[in-house]
């Protein structure tokens, strides 16, 4: 498949510095962790739409960490 997609990978970038992973899709929810810009995340659900924004939910495969990250920030990858 194209794109982002559940089992596929996703590489944070245009964030500045570091995108949020929250508990629940929304601006409102609590930030778990950030993870910094060319940080390659796991995708396991989604997307969810929220705050006008699409969600989804990753995990930092570094520590095993999981949260909910806006579409903006995520870009697909194409290799493992």
């Amino acid at each position: 498949p194209e794109g982002l997609f559940v089992g596929g990978e996703a590489v944070v970038s245009g964030t500045g510095s570091a995108l949020r992973l929250r508990s629940d899709p929304g601006l409102q929810s609590t930030t778990l962790k950030t993870v910094a810009d060319e940080t390659r995340l796991k995708i396991l659900e989604g997307p969810r739409e929220s705050d006008g924004l699409r969600w989804w939910r990753m995990q930092d495969q570094t520590d095993g960490a999981e949260g909910w990250a806006a579409e903006t920030y995520l870009t697909p990858t194409s290799t493992p």
